[in-house]
């Protein structure tokens, strides 16, 4: 067994120090809601994220790429709003569909860093303690990356599939649009 698992990783090994890797920044806007039990009143809210990429090309076509990115996500509902702050990191698989488009899917791993319910004119209460700490969803995307240059458009999806609270009668599924941009760095 031991000699199997180093075989595999000596593969990987390869693999990846033959790939070309080009790093990248990315940033946009979520429109975020949360479905599931007791969601019927809740409404989409507008937020943000940003982070860090890397692209790990096999060729042309293929490539790998793990990011990293803080998101601010949630929902609103009448007299007040539910705010949670995950960091993000998300594992697609990329194809280059020709042109300069892109589509991308693959998992996203969730770590919860904070969650505030807030009330009109009353305050807000910390109830991150009322959530699980890792979130699992799964990512649908597109884009377009603009020819001979590093800028590209995105547009993603984020399903949640677990359950985002910590109280299991209850479910919750965290449900994520994003649009964003993002910049590749020359490859050297």
């Amino acid at each position: 067994m031991k000699k199997v698992t180093i075989i595999i990783a000596s593969i990987l090994f390869v693999s990846f120090t033959q790939a070309q890797t080009q790093f990248g920044i990315k940033g946009g806007i979520n429109l975020s809601t949360v479905t599931g039990d007791n969601s019927s009143n809740f409404s989409s809210a507008i937020s943000a994220y940003a982070g860090g990429l890397a692209n790990i090309a096999f060729d042309k076509k293929f490539a790998l790429q793990p990011e990293v990115m803080i998101s601010f996500e949630g929902t609103k509902f009448n007299g007040g709003s539910f705010n949670t702050t995950y960091l993000n990191l998300p594992v697609l698989g990329h194809m280059n569909a020709g042109s300069g488009f892109i589509i991308q899917s693959g998992p996203q791993f969730g770590l919860l860093l904070g969650a505030q319910q807030k009330y009109d004119k009353v305050g807000s209460t910390n109830v991150k303690d009322q959530l699980k700490s890792l979130n699992f969803s799964w990512v649908f995307g597109t884009g377009y990356q603009l020819p001979n240059s590093g800028m590209g458009f995105s547009l993603r999806y984020n399903l949640g599939f677990s359950n985002m609270n910590a109280n299991t009668a209850i479910t919750s599924h965290t449900s994520n649009w994003q649009v964003g941009v993002f910049y590749m760095f020359s490859k050297k």
